[in-house]
């Protein structure tokens, strides 16, 4: 097979930032893996000079076996085996089990990381830890429990903190006030004219046969009002809409989002920090956290940075 003019310009590109932005079976794959091959064949650099990452396992293994019959007969076969292609995932837990042993101090933990350190892949299993977690939480926090009652399913804060730990918020340990890493607080806290916008958006009022319907916003608060346990003060579902009954009141999402946060925030912080903690004490992390002590480390620790540097680095799959 040979590459069209796109791939071609992209395989013998050596220098600089290249964004490849195309559909399922347009031969992402097959131009970045010729890539690979020509920069060890022009350039001079070596196979762990190149660091080629993918999102799955078997995408990785399907990188290298591409990689080891297109370079076999000029690069030893052991040499590719050895090389930097790898997940996410594994580059991360490369990172801690070469250098991360006291990646959590970064976030104030008193925890150091194992060299035996599980790495969770299981949500269901996941799910049972964090159960037996929050029982210990809601025994010796008992006052500070109180959203959990607004949850019906409480390991959907599991899910939040894996979303949170994604998105770069983490929280800091050890702190007489609750503190995040960086700017995590702020975006927690929002932007209240994205928020409105965004909102507003999903606040519109649908169009049925017969006239204007509920708006997927309203649609979706009323169906979570039920067994909740809201402050006395919260207006009820009936309160909820507009005047004409389609969409939630204007007024009331500009004062949800001015609303004080604080309590909710320092208990999202105390559950937070303490299931990382737990996680930590029972040896082992899931995926996010994983990557979450990798970037810290490689956010504080110069030395661990420099000693990751690679002259070519190629990313399959960009969007995950």
């Amino acid at each position: 097979m040979k590459p069209n003019k796109a791939q071609k310009e992209l395989i013998e590109s050596t220098r600089g930032i290249q964004l490849v932005d195309a559909g399922a079976g347009t031969g992402k794959t097959f131009a970045l893996v010729r890539r690979y091959a020509n920069l060890l064949e022009t350039t001079g650099v070596e196979p762990w000079d190149l660091l080629f990452i993918t999102f799955t396992k078997n995408a990785a293994e399907e990188m290298k076996e591409r990689v080891m019959t297109i370079c076999s007969e000029r690069i030893d076969s052991l040499t590719l085996q050895d090389a930097p292609i790898l997940t996410f995932h594994s580059l991360c837990h490369r990172i801690l089990d070469e250098h991360g042993f006291t990646a959590p101090k970064y976030l104030g933990f008193r925890e150091n990381l194992s060299g035996s350190i599980n790495i969770l892949d299981n949500s269901l299993l996941e799910q049972n830890y964090f159960r037996s977690f929050l029982k210990r939480f809601q025994q010796t926090n008992r006052p500070e429990t109180k959203f959990l009652k607004l949850l019906s399913d409480k390991t959907d804060l599991l899910w939040l903190f894996h979303s949170l730990a994604a998105k770069g918020i983490f929280p800091l340990a050890n702190q007489r006030a609750a503190s995040w890493y960086g700017a995590g607080e702020k975006y927690l806290d929002g932007d209240p004219e994205k928020f409105l916008k965004l909102a507003t958006r999903q606040n519109r009022a649908g169009q049925g046969k017969t006239g204007p319907v509920q708006g997927n916003f309203l649609k979706k608060i009323k169906s979570s009002w039920k067994n909740r346990c809201l402050p006395p003060e919260a207006p009820t579902r009936y309160q909820l809409p507009d005047p004409t009954g389609k969409t939630v009141d204007p007024a009331l999402l500009r004062e949800a989002f001015q609303q004080d946060r604080q309590e909710l925030k320092q208990f999202l912080h105390q559950l937070y920090s303490g299931y990382i903690r737990f996680c930590l004490r029972e040896n082992y992390l899931n995926f996010s956290f994983l990557m979450m002590f990798a970037y810290v480390l490689l956010a504080e620790n110069r030395a661990v940075r420099q000693s990751c540097q690679y002259h070519h680095l190629m990313v399959d799959e960009f969007q995950d």
